[in-house]
């Protein structure tokens, strides 16, 4: 009786060994692949794109990222334009919706462009990046935003994406797929009665995901609490 017991606790001592290991392992591994995706970045030349959206759905979303590239020290050009297709008159605010911006030296040399068109095109905007061979079409703010995000982070010490560790960018893309579902207000009430942001323990860390729910949630009827977030997220 007493060698089964002894031998039940040392198969348990050995089992715990063994998790221990396991975790040390995967938290090493973590470790590695994010120091792997940090060294092998490279900063781009530049990021010369194309955007469509639709003035009857304007994207916010995409609209605070390039606000928020407005304050960042780089040179970038963005230019609005309207398509030959679009018959509707524009409002003020889609014609102030996005302000042009001006770099004083030729688009070849500044780190981004931008070309923005209004266009019938639906809900769902598109951007296609220029001057490149793999280039793909993008379909989607929050497709978008992730784009412009990686842009941000390959110029700049800011993290709000990809530099985070491998779990909170698993969190923030949770987020993100899921910023058009009917329950997106009940999750932001659950999430914000008890943390300051979307993501992280705690208070939590502002990420992307607040940006870009924030954005596409504005104009929806929220407690004060989320209103209250929102004009957080507004600040750069």
């Amino acid at each position: 009786m007493y060698r089964g017991t002894e031998k039940k606790e040392l198969d348990l001592d050995e089992l715990e060994q063994r998790i221990d290991s396991i975790t040390t392992r995967l938290e090493n591994m973590q470790r590695e692949m994010v120091n792997l995706r940090n060294t092998s970045s490279f900063k781009p030349e530049k990021l010369s794109i194309v955007i469509e959206a639709d003035p009857s759905f304007p994207p916010e979303s995409v609209k605070t990222m390039l606000k928020f590239l407005s304050t960042l020290p780089i040179t970038a050009t963005i230019t609005t334009h309207r398509h030959s297709t679009l018959t509707q008159d524009l409002t003020q605010d889609i014609s102030n919706w996005l302000l042009p911006r001006s770099s004083g030296q030729n688009r070849i040399d500044n780190q981004l462009n931008v070309t923005w068109i209004w266009k019938p095109i639906g809900q769902s905007p598109t951007a296609k990046e220029v001057n490149t061979s793999n280039s793909k079409e993008l379909h989607g703010e929050h497709t978008i935003t992730r784009l412009l995000a990686r842009f941000i982070e390959s110029w700049t010490d800011v993290t709000m994406y990809e530099h985070f560790d491998l779990v909170t960018c698993a969190q923030i893309d949770e987020w993100l797929d899921s910023f058009e579902d009917q329950s997106v207000m009940k999750r932001l009430e659950s999430r914000l009665n008890h943390s300051e942001w979307l993501v992280g323990k705690g208070a939590g860390t502002k990420t992307l995901a607040d940006y870009v729910l924030a954005s596409a949630v504005q104009h929806r009827q929220a407690s004060g609490r989320v209103k209250e977030w929102i004009l957080r997220c507004t600040k750069f």
